[in-house]
């Protein structure tokens, strides 16, 4: 399915949202929590300097810095994926919808 502009900026929203949703609770453990976790362990303080003023952000202040790296659908879903600013990472959040754009899933990839 081809979205518009105004779709594809909706979505966009819903999966941030859905993303901050998730942190820190039980459906989050093994996606965005894990995200935030590995990163704050694996990525030197002058990224974080850069990108959030501090060596030692507050873990969830990642999140502000999410950026769409990618968007596709395969008929059956749309997947938006989100990762840190200046390929700071391989890793993504992945977050899909269904067609009718209700969250099925979100997960860390790489």
């Amino acid at each position: 399915m081809t979205l518009s502009k105004e779709d594809l900026e909706r979505y966009e929203k819903n999966a941030i949202s859905a993303i901050n949703d998730a942190y820190g609770t039980e459906e989050g453990e093994t996606s965005v929590t894990q995200f935030v976790t590995y990163h704050m362990e694996e990525i030197d303080d002058d990224f974080w300097q850069d990108h959030l003023g501090t060596s030692k952000p507050e873990p969830g202040k990642m999140l502000e810095i999410l950026e769409l790296v990618s968007q596709w659908s395969d008929g059956d879903a749309e997947v938006f994926e989100f990762s840190l600013p200046d390929k700071g990472t391989p890793f993504v959040i992945s977050v899909q919808f269904d067609n009718e754009g209700h969250l099925v899933d979100i997960a860390m990839d790489k």
